[in-house]
């Protein structure tokens, strides 16, 4: 078990904190930025042009994403082969629920309430199927463990646990060579 400092959405923040490589973040005109300073003329088909990444992470994001599919076949098409993919979201489970619903939002106020729809919380299976199957080339599933919280929980310690994946999860996945 590894203790580790987890945040929920402020991930992205202390990610970039750590990089100081060309990153892509949410953001179109970052997207369209990174892609034109690269040589991406937008062309699908021409995959030479593109720029692509050893990593890529997709961190709390994809539970409010309209497609999640469509963000995570995107996600693939930017790595190299034998390239990194980490995703981490909540599961839909009723213990996700009761925490991340109604405790996180209504009870502790710790993010807006309705930033989370529980129909859109997706789980490892879910996301492993969605990877797997795109267009972009063959990924495996490397790892998927558990995010929990550490006691005492007001210290907001996050620790991985292979075998409690029913809240928080993120997912290891590579790119074949």
């Amino acid at each position: 078990t590894r203790r580790i400092d987890y945040r929920g959405g402020m991930s992205v923040e202390d990610l970039a904190r750590e990089i100081h490589d060309d990153g892509i973040g949410s953001s179109s005109a970052r997207i369209s930025s990174t892609a034109n300073r690269n040589g991406d003329d937008g062309n699908e088909n021409d995959k030479s042009a593109r720029h692509l990444f050893d990593l890529v992470c997709v961190l709390e994001v994809v539970e409010h994403a309209a497609d999640p599919k469509s963000l995570l076949d995107n996600a693939c098409r930017l790595l190299r082969p034998g390239g990194m993919l980490f995703v981490s979201t909540l599961n839909r489970t009723a213990k996700s629920y009761v925490l991340a619903i109604a405790g996180a939002e209504h009870v502790m106020r710790m993010v807006p309430v309705g930033t989370h729809r529980w129909d859109k919380f997706l789980s490892p299976a879910e996301v492993g199927g969605m990877v797997t199957s795109v267009s972009s080339g063959h990924f495996e599933v490397v790892d998927v463990c558990g995010m929990v919280l550490a006691p005492p929980f007001v210290n907001m310690q996050w620790i991985l646990d292979r075998n409690d994946v029913s809240v928080n999860w993120i997912g290891a996945y590579r790119r074949a060579k």
